[in-house]
């Protein structure tokens, strides 16, 4: 049973009723030091496990930023070495005058363009109408007239 295999106690040291347990004089006080041990054995296993993951937790941490700062070092450095290379100065200067950097802006300009040119559509197509009902006008007095001479 349980009291033979976990605190190992002889059989003539305790007896079993039917509800009841009896232990002889001095088992129950080295039942309690085996049940401290016991305890104090668990938590401290408990403590470690803890400190352990907490501590890979950390040594996690730090090595993702290490190699965090070894990726930005690498990139300032190819950068800073790359500045002195003639291609680069010269797509550097040129870069800000290409149509498809400034993409945006011109979209907008266009943009722009389009709401003014649809705000004012119905004004020109009334004037259109105008200056087509106005030709037909002339055109027609014209033919009157030389249909007089």
């Amino acid at each position: 049973t349980v009291l033979d295999g976990a605190v190992k106690l002889d059989k003539d040291k305790f007896r079993l009723g039917h509800t009841k347990v009896f232990f002889r004089a001095g088992i129950l006080g080295y039942m309690e030091e085996v049940r401290e041990d016991k305890i104090g054995s668990v938590l401290s296993w408990l403590q470690a496990g803890a400190r352990g993951k907490s501590s890979r937790m950390q040594f996690k941490k730090l090595q993702d930023q290490k190699l965090a700062l070894y990726c930005c070092q690498r990139a300032i450095r190819a950068m800073m070495m790359a500045k002195t290379w003639k291609w680069l100065q010269i797509w550097l200067a040129i870069k800000p005058n290409l149509k498809c950097t400034q993409f945006g802006k011109y979209k907008k300009e266009y943009e722009d363009k389009i709401a003014l040119a649809e705000a004012n559509i119905d004004k020109a197509i009334a004037e259109c109408n105008a200056v087509v009902n106005v030709h037909e006008r002339l055109q027609g007095e014209k033919q009157e007239l030389t249909l007089a001479l």
